[in-house]
């Protein structure tokens, strides 16, 4: 009896590993994946990668589109993706054949450059050089002058504004300077097919000179779609000699057509503080050959020389005639710079229809400049207009209209004038309190600090 049931046992056991073992191989069969990746023109796709969601299993199919892939798990999702292709995902549901067709993804592939007069066309046609700049590292950091936006965003382009008050014009050079005459230097602006200078304006009346900003001052940051700057030579034959030295080409938004109407709303603030890198010698004091002055008048004959004795503390003359502690000023430049503020709010509305796209803004912006009592007031308006009227005319308008009001921009660009200057003739022993309250004599003339008064005046 107990030989004949172990005999039935190991006869059960035979062919319960033989069921088994018919199981998993048909489980194994069931877990490999194939099928086929074809473009929407049915022809197959190489070296797509076919990949298992949530796991390491992947592969790429061969130059026929096939693949084969081992599954984890039978309802998991595989994913399928290619340079140039939208990438699809598709869930497994216990299949064992998946056929997959991919749609290009011509978006990624073909950047659009405006370049004259309005046309359009693909960069990788372009036969010189050329870089678009993104519309939001523009409006990012918003300035009195579009320009100052783009230091350091584009390679070739050199931006250096000068220290000329809040509306000051910027020097822009592409590609280096090309000649002695500083006009002749700067690119050509093109602003909606409309081709002009830099236009760099100063004060009107032959007296000193101040910085009044240029044409690029008029351009509100919000209302731009796109700039493409212009590098090559070649990119002259556009525009002629005008453009020998590059051009910026400025495209200003008028709406979509087929949308909604639309309200934008921005609001911008900014602050400028000046960085003190003067290193003035901090032992002499206002004096010559080694000798203090001793009345009002050798402080005034010595009001712009540093040669005196070591700083001691002593009372000593200065110009206004009163005594006071023979030390240095050390903070000077930022006693007497401010904190600059720009405050910049803008409103537009746009809309369109089949046929017509339509945009209207309006910008305001308030600036206080570093220098004492320069601030800056600008509002723009700016109306673009697109309609097409018949199959064969389509009308354009783009109407810019600015108001600004400079007062008080510093003296540039002349010797001996102009705070800047005499900030850094006058020696630190006159303190910038100082300054500010002795100004006048008695009979309401002006105090004379140094031998060049006179140019003060």
């Amino acid at each position: 009896m107990k030989r004949k049931k172990l005999k039935f046992s190991l006869k059960a056991l035979v062919a319960l590993s033989i069921i088994m073992l018919l199981c998993l191989t048909t489980a194994f069969a069931q877990n490999t994946l194939k099928g086929t990746v074809t473009d929407a023109a049915g022809k197959p796709l190489a070296s797509v990668s076919v990949t298992q969601q949530g796991s390491k299993s992947g592969t790429t199919t061969d130059q026929s589109g096939n693949y084969s892939l081992v599954l984890t798990n039978n309802n998991s999702v595989i994913i399928f993706s290619s340079v140039g292709f939208e990438t699809k995902s598709e869930a497994v549901k216990g299949r064992n054949t998946i056929n997959i067709t991919l749609a290009a993804q011509d978006k990624a592939l073909n950047e659009v450059v405006v370049t004259a007069l309005g046309i359009k066309k693909e960069a990788r046609k372009l036969g010189y050089a050329e870089t678009t700049v993104k519309v939001d590292e523009i409006t990012r950091n918003r300035t009195t002058n579009v320009m100052k936006s783009l230091e350091g965003k584009v390679a070739g382009l050199e931006i250096a504004p000068p220290t000329a008050g809040a509306n000051a014009s910027n020097r822009i050079r592409l590609r280096g300077q090309s000649g002695f005459n500083g006009q002749t230097n700067s690119p050509l602006i093109v602003i909606n097919g409309l081709p002009m200078d830099q236009g760099a304006r100063s004060a009107e009346g032959g007296g000193p000179a101040t910085d009044q900003g240029d044409n690029l001052s008029n351009i509100n940051q919000d209302d731009i779609e796109s700039m493409t700057v212009l590098k090559g030579a070649t990119a002259a034959a556009l525009y002629g000699s005008r453009a020998s030295n590059g051009a910026i080409i400025i495209t200003t938004k008028s709406g979509a057509k087929n949308s909604k109407f639309g309200v934008e709303i921005s609001s911008s603030f900014a602050a400028d503080k000046i960085l003190d890198f003067t290193d003035y010698q901090t032992e002499y004091g206002t004096g010559s050959n080694g000798v203090r002055p001793s009345s009002q008048a050798q402080a005034q004959s010595f009001g712009n020389l540093a040669f005196g004795e070591k700083y001691d503390g002593v009372p000593t003359y200065q110009y206004d005639g009163v005594k006071r502690p023979y030390l240095p000023d050390l903070n000077r430049m930022k006693q007497f710079y401010n904190t600059g503020t720009s405050y910049t709010n803008s409103i537009a509305v746009s809309g369109g229809n089949a046929s017509t796209s339509y945009r209207v803004s309006f910008s305001n912006q308030d600036v206080k400049g570093i220098s004492p009592g320069n601030t800056y007031h600008k509002k723009i308006f700016n109306l673009g207009l697109n309609s097409k009227i018949t199959n064969r005319l389509t009308l354009q308008t783009n109407i810019n209209y600015t108001h600004e009001e400079n007062n008080n921009p510093p003296l540039v660009g002349a010797q001996g004038i102009g705070f800047s200057s005499f900030l850094n003739r006058i020696p630190i022993t006159v303190a910038i309190s100082t300054l500010k309250t002795s100004v006048q004599n008695p009979d309401g003339t002006i105090l004379s600090t140094n031998p060049f008064n006179n140019l003060l005046t």
